[in-house]
């Protein structure tokens, strides 16, 4: 599992206050060090479609819960990282990829946690 889901996971399964915090400072150095690596648009190498935009769009659908469910705006200092996000979602090939009620199960998985984010959730 690479280094970034790895702390994804950690984050929303994290059950004690410091380790959701200590995972949510390693997100925040992931896309730090994202944000210096990041230059194209609309996809990580530019105009055409690659692997890494194909990892990315389903790690995006987790920061838009987040954001939606909880208000937490993780990427909101890294503009180019969240332009990157917006041209993901609305590309077909991420978009057509779940179906219209993916993001309801994906709250629930969250929720569903017993974690440090599953109390934040607006139910």
């Amino acid at each position: 599992m690479p280094p970034l889901f790895y702390d994804i996971a950690g984050f929303y399964n994290a059950a004690y206050a410091h380790a959701f915090l200590e995972r949510q400072d390693r997100l925040i150095a992931r896309f730090e060090w994202l944000k210096q690596h990041l230059n194209a648009v609309p996809y990580f190498t530019g105009v055409d479609f690659s692997m890494v935009d194909a990892s990315f769009g389903p790690v995006f659908r987790y920061f838009n819960i987040f954001k939606a469910s909880c208000g937490l705006d993780l990427l909101s200092r890294f503009p180019n990282v969240r332009a990157w996000r917006h041209a993901l979602s609305g590309c077909t090939f991420v978009a057509e990829a779940v179906d219209s009620e993916y993001p309801d199960r994906l709250a629930a998985f969250l929720v569903n946690r017993n974690s440090q984010i599953s109390a934040m959730f607006d139910r």
